[in-house]
């Protein structure tokens, strides 16, 4: 390889694979959403990050959502669920006050979030930042 060569690899990245789903990824840890976004920001590709619980009614229809859009977006874009419950802290530390409650990341970086369950709203958020298809 000549040295124009080794310049040109050395400067190209490699490709960043994140988990290519049809369903959206249930956060385990605080490590483990952290961990995805540290892979969102190197990657430089967006994540939709929802928070719910499993007693909201009112997240219910958003989820199915959600789940809709990972089947479409999956293979360009991560798509997370948190159960707030589980990780208080992590939401207290998003500002997550009421649910169902969606914040889109961009190269690690938060970019704006949704709240409620109006579908149309709903739709309009994901679609905003969602790669063309």
């Amino acid at each position: 390889m000549d040295a124009i060569s080794r310049a040109t690899y050395a400067a190209t990245p490699p490709p960043c694979w994140h988990d290519v789903s049809d369903a959206p990824h249930d956060i385990q840890s605080e490590d483990d959403l952290n961990r995805r976004l540290k892979q969102s920001e190197e990657c430089r590709d967006g994540i939709f990050v929802l928070f719910e619980a499993f007693y909201c009614g009112a997240c219910q229809p958003i989820i199915k959502e959600f789940r809709n859009y990972a089947a479409k977006y999956g293979d360009r874009m991560s798509f997370l669920t948190l159960d707030q419950d589980k990780f208080p802290k992590i939401a207290s530390k998003y500002g997550v006050k009421m649910m169902p409650f969606t914040i889109y990341f961009q190269n690690g970086t938060r970019i704006a979030h949704t709240f409620g369950n109006n579908k149309e709203a709903f739709k309009a958020f994901i679609t905003k930042y969602a790669p063309a298809t």
